[in-house]
């Protein structure tokens, strides 16, 4: 980490520096979604919603979604997976398998990188459902600003 010292009585601000989300959350299932749960509020900004997350490893049948919770605003249920690395078919069934059996309104996608299938993949499901369904994609990046004293990781949306 640099810093740059603009001159006397000027502030000194670090640069921010992209991180491999592994060196922040080291598990998906057991620090990733944990965090998402308790910060839901960051996603939410990112997303544009007032999200309240209730529940991590919702039962979806046999299978476990890593997390469902409401848009307050809207009142609208949203479900989120969360991959991180770069997307893969397995991931999108779960998605559609999620979707299937919790019938939500915002269905959001959380990984990495995008491969271009399965962005076309996504439009395709968006051109194809009602209005009142909304597939969405965000790609993790995690990036860090340093001060004098402190570390501090974010995710923000690429």
């Amino acid at each position: 980490m640099t810093f740059v010292d603009a001159g006397e009585g000027l502030p000194t601000l670090g640069k921010l520096e992209l991180l491999d989300v592994r060196q922040v959350w080291k598990h998906e299932a057991h620090s990733f979604t944990p965090w998402l749960l308790a910060n839901a509020d960051v996603l939410g900004e990112l997303l544009g919603m007032d999200l309240l997350l209730s529940s991590a490893e919702h039962p979806v049948g046999g299978f476990s979604l890593d997390l469902i919770g409401v848009d307050e605003a809207t009142n609208e249920t949203v479900i989120i997976e969360n991959q991180l690395t770069r997307t893969d078919h397995g991931h999108l069934g779960q998605l559609l398998t999620y979707a299937g059996g919790t019938d939500p309104v915002n269905v959001v996608w959380i990984a990495t990188e995008f491969r271009e299938e399965h962005w076309a993949a996504l439009d395709w499901l968006n051109t194809r459902t009602d209005e009142n369904t909304r597939l969405r994609e965000t790609r993790g990046t995690s990036k860090s600003l340093q001060d004098p004293g402190r570390f501090t990781a974010a995710p923000v949306a690429a």
